[in-house]
């Protein structure tokens, strides 16, 4: 947050908050008999003083140098308890000594710890952990003020606070860059790093932007533009970034940083800042591209089986209807000849004018066509879809590092023949065996070659279901 606190939150840091609720009143300024005794012991208007900066420790762990601008709310409780008029909280204080002297006794009475030395200490080490994993001042600063509250340590004034805030930013970026160090050392990866700021094409976008945008679809276009992406960040070696050296934190921190910054603000940071920035983003890229990458393969596939599983419920329906249709004609047929039986008629002729020469031709023209069974009708319009899978699943299946299931080490094995050999037009020395048995047959041409690597490799849902792919981050 640049320029964080700005004038105004500045001011606002170190003043009362400007709401309070009953519960606020009943936890921090009702007054028990020892608070009582205590601030009794005080004359005049010292006695509201008093209590009012009691009251402020204990509340936020500090006392706001205006006490004036005490909520009206818990400022009337406590002069009710203390049968105080509000206004002798005006004139307490007028001695900066009076007040210091009196804020020492309250101190002591609350229990809390003077911000000395040992304590700032303690502070910025605690500070330096925490920006590890949480960059924004502004909640570090949250975290600083319950730290100190909780461990009953009065907070220093709010200028104090915001320099060790800074300082401890300033730490982890300079820890973060030194764990890393050693992963930049080469000029070359740090080049390309740098290259990724630069625009893809002229009056185009960066190479950053580019790694950052999703995939629209599952369109075979779509998938190869993945596939560039994901080969692109294996080139920049980003399989072998190790972050476990880094908190998880400060691994997310960085990588949403990247994710939101423009090349451009990218560009301006230090190098010290940049390159480990860079680091983490195509390390988290190659993940987060890699399991889109896979996402987006098995849906174009299951797009592919719901494609062909519609063509087959469509030919199952125009099949119903042919089988009606020539229902239908054998009956009349049948009647013809029977009536030529009967009556001595010229089944020729009238067949010919009741039928017609083309509709018996028709029914005749694929004798085999009604008897095709359902699973061979699937898997030939899964064939059908070969042009469009041989756009991006070969190449798909070669850039990943697929492991097996248990007992699916041979299909691991027989998938990576046949992508090995995917230019050959038959694959020799098949292992059909890994195939479920309806399949087998399918996979062979006319001659009982083969199988076709595609079809033995891609269009099989059994290869997809036992073999999946290794994490693609070596985060």
């Amino acid at each position: 947050m640049p320029g964080w606190p700005s004038g105004a939150e500045r001011r606002e840091l170190g003043a009362f908050p400007a709401q309070t609720g009953p519960e606020d009143v009943k936890a921090f300024f009702e007054l028990s008999p020892e608070d009582l005794r205590f601030a009794f012991s005080h004359r005049g208007e010292a006695r509201l003083g008093v209590a009012v900066q009691l009251c402020s420790l204990r509340w936020l762990g500090f006392v706001p140098d205006d006490l004036t601008e005490l909520p009206q709310p818990v400022l009337l409780a406590l002069c009710e308890q203390l049968e105080a008029d509000p206004d002798d909280l005006a004139l307490y204080g007028t001695r900066d000594q009076t007040r210091s002297d009196h804020f020492v006794a309250v101190r002591d009475r609350v229990g809390f710890r003077a911000f000395d030395h040992a304590e700032r200490t303690r502070l910025e080490e605690w500070l330096a952990r925490r920006a590890m994993e949480h960059e924004r001042p502004k909640a570090l600063h949250a975290l600083a003020c319950e730290q100190l509250r909780t461990g009953r340590v009065v907070r220093p004034a709010v200028d104090v606070l915001v320099r060790l805030i800074g300082a401890a930013r300033e730490g982890a970026h300079a820890a973060t860059s030194e764990s890393l160090a050693p992963q930049l050392i080469r000029p070359e990866r740090v080049r390309k790093l740098d290259g990724l700021l630069e625009l893809r094409e002229p009056a185009g976008i960066t190479w950053l932007e580019w790694l950052r945008t999703p995939a629209a679809d599952s369109a075979p276009a779509a998938i190869v533009g993945q596939l560039e992406k994901f080969e692109l960040l294996r080139s920049l070696s980003a399989d072998e970034v190790d972050l476990s050296i880094l908190a998880p934190g400060r691994v997310r921190i960085l990588a949403a940083d990247a994710r939101r910054r423009s090349a451009w603000e990218i560009s301006r940071l230090s190098a010290t800042r940049r390159h480990p920035l860079m680091l983490v983003f195509i390390a988290e890229m190659l993940r987060e591209r890699g399991d889109e990458l896979i996402d987006r393969y098995c849906s174009a596939i299951q797009n592919a089986e719901r494609t062909a599983g519609n063509a087959v419920k469509k030919q199952r329906e125009e099949t119903a209807r042919a089988r009606d249709q020539r229902s239908n004609l054998a009956g009349t047929l049948a009647r013809i000849l029977l009536d030529a039986i009967d009556h001595g008629e010229d089944p020729v002729s009238r067949t010919l004018q009741e039928v017609g020469e083309q509709r018996l031709r028709e029914a005749v023209a694929d004798p085999g066509a009604l008897a095709v069974p359902i699973e061979q009708e699937r898997r030939d319009a899964l064939h059908r879809r070969h042009a469009h899978l041989a756009q991006f699943a070969p190449a798909v299946i070669a850039a990943l590092d697929l492991t097996a299931s248990r007992g699916y080490e041979r299909l691991l094995q027989a998938i990576e023949h046949a992508n090995a050999n995917r230019h050959l037009r038959l694959l020799p020395d098949a292992p059909l065996q890994v195939l479920p048995a309806s399949w087998r047959a399918w996979t062979l041409d006319d001659q009982g070659r083969g199988p076709h690597p595609l079809r033995a490799c891609v269009v099989d849902p059994g290869p997809r279901r036992a073999a999946r792919p290794r994490p693609v981050s070596g985060a």
